[in-house]
C-alpha cells in the first residue's frame, strides 16, 4: 500500500472515487466533502470554504480498496469522525476528527468475529453505517461483508475505539439472503432497537435486533438484480419506516413497512439512467416529503447522471414535473446531500470516476437544481 506521509499529497495513479458523505469536519456549520478513492487506497477530504467553493484536497491513508464512507461522533468529543469500509481487506478504518477540518491517522478494526464466515474471517466490506445497536448510548458500526455473506457489528467503547466484532450470518438454512453489498439501519418493528436491512444479489434482507445487539435474518424482499444501495425513511408518511433500494438493473424498488419488520412491495421504476448506483433520500423541495437523488453510471447522453425524483408523500417518486435528470461526469457511484453554498437550500454532491471529480448541483429550493460545477479529487 502506498503511504501518504503528510496530507495533502497527490497519488500517482487515478483515484477512481467511490462514495461520498457530508460531514462538518471543521465545526463551521457547513458540510464538507469526504470521498473514498477505490483506486489509490486513500480518503480524500475537501473543506467547504464559501458559497460553493472548497479548499485543497487532503488525503489520508485507509485500507485496501476503500468503498464506502460514513461519519459520526465515535469518541463523544463533539467533533465529526469518519469510518471507511475497505473492500479488499479484513478491516474497516476509523479516522477521528480534530474539529479543525483535519483527521487523525486511521486505525484499523477487524471485521471478523467468533461466527465469521469462510475460514473464520469476514471479508468484502462494501457498506457501513453508524448506530447504537446494543442500546448503551454509544455509537457502534454495522458493516456488510459480501464475500463471506455476513454482517459485522463493531461495538463502540465511547472513546473512539471498538471492541472485537460480532458477526451474524445473512444466509441460513432457508437461504434468506445472499451477498451483503449494502446495509441500512432503522427501527422496523417499533421496539426501540435499531434493526438492519442488507441487500446484495437479488433481495433486501431484514435482520432484527433482539435488544442486546444480536441480529437475526428474518425475512427478505426481491429488489432486482445486483442490489447496490439501500436507504430507509418514511416515504408514505404513515409513521412507519420504509426502505428504498437501487440495483444495477437501472431500477429502484420501494418497500413499504408494515411496522413488524416486514415489508410489502411498493412501486418499482426506472432509476433515471443506466446502471443505477447509490442514492440519497431527503426533502429536496421543502414540502416535507422524501425525494430521491440517484447516481446513474451512464445515460443516453453517454455521461453519468443524477436523477432527481420528487416524492408525493404516498410512496411514489418521479411523477412531479420538477423531476429531472442532470448530467454529471462519467461513472458517478453515489450522491450526498447538504447545504454546501450556505444559502439555506439543500444541494447535491455526486462523486465521479472519470475524471476523478465531484459534481456540485446547487439547489434552487423548489426541487430543481443548477447544472453541475465539477471539482477535482
Amino acid at each position: 500500500m502506498r503511504r501518504c506521509p503528510e496530507p495533502p499529497c497527490c497519488p500517482p495513479s487515478p483515484p477512481f472515487p467511490a462514495t461520498s458523505a457530508s460531514a462538518d469536519l471543521n465545526a463551521d456549520g457547513r458540510p464538507d466533502v469526504t470521498a473514498v478513492e477505490f483506486g489509490t487506497d486513500f480518503l480524500a477530504v475537501r473543506i467547504t470554504t464559501g458559497a460553493g467553493t472548497f479548499g485543497p484536497i487532503r488525503r489520508y491513508v485507509v485500507g485496501i480498496k476503500p468503498s464506502f464512507v460514513t461519519s459520526g461522533d465515535f469518541n463523544g468529543d463533539g467533533h465529526a469522525d469518519v469510518a471507511v469500509s475497505n473492500t479488499g481487506s479484513l478491516y474497516i478504518s476509523v479516522l477521528l476528527g480534530n474539529g479543525d477540518g483535519t483527521l487523525q491517522p486511521a486505525r484499523s478494526y477487524s471485521l471478523s468475529g467468533p461466527n465469521a464466515g469462510l475460514l473464520g474471517l469476514s471479508v468484502g466490506s462494501f457498506s457501513l453505517e453508524p448506530a447504537d445497536v446494543d442500546g448503551d448510548g454509544l455509537l457502534d458500526i454495522v458493516a456488510g461483508n459480501m464475500v463471506t455473506n455476513d454482517v459485522a457489528v463493531l461495538v463502540g467503547r465511547g472513546d473512539g475505539t471498538f471492541a472485537p466484532a460480532r458477526t451474524y450470518a445473512i444466509g441460513g438454512p432457508s437461504s434468506i439472503g445472499l451477498l451483503s453489498f449494502t446495509v441500512a439501519v432503522g427501527d422496523f418493528d417499533a421496539d426501540g432497537d435499531p434493526d438492519v436491512v442488507t441487500g446484495g444479489a437479488l433481495s433486501l434482507t431484514v435482520m432484527r435486533n433482539d435488544g442486546n445487539g444480536q441480529l437475526t435474518a428474518t425475512s427478505s424482499n426481491p429488489t432486482g438484480v445486483a442490489t447496490v444501495c439501500a436507504k430507509v425513511g418514511d416515504v408514505n408518511a404513515d409513521g412507519i419506516l420504509d426502505a428504498v433500494a437501487t440495483s444495477w438493473g437501472s431500477q429502484y424498488q420501494v418497500l413499504l413497512g408494515n411496522g413488524d419488520a416486514t415489508f410489502r412491495n411498493g412501486e418499482r421504476r426506472a432509476s433515471g439512467g443506466l446502471v443505477g448506483q447509490c442514492f440519497s433520500l431527503g426533502d429536496l423541495d421543502g414540502d416535507h416529503d422524501l425525494d430521491l437523488a440517484i447516481a446513474n453510471s451512464t445515460s443516453t447522453a453517454g455521461v453519468g447522471a443524477v436523477a432527481v425524483l420528487m416524492g408525493d408523500g404516498q410512496g411514489h417518486f418521479g411523477g412531479d414535473p420538477i423531476s429531472k435528470v442532470y448530467p454529471v461526469n462519467v461513472a458517478p457511484f453515489a450522491t450526498a446531500l447538504g447545504d454546501y453554498d450556505g444559502d439555506g437550500i439543500t444541494d447535491i454532491v455526486a462523486v465521479n470516476s472519470l475524471p476523478p471529480t465531484f459534481s456540485l448541483l446547487r439547489g434552487n429550493g423548489d426541487g430543481s437544481f443548477r447544472q453541475q460545477i465539477a471539482f477535482p479529487l
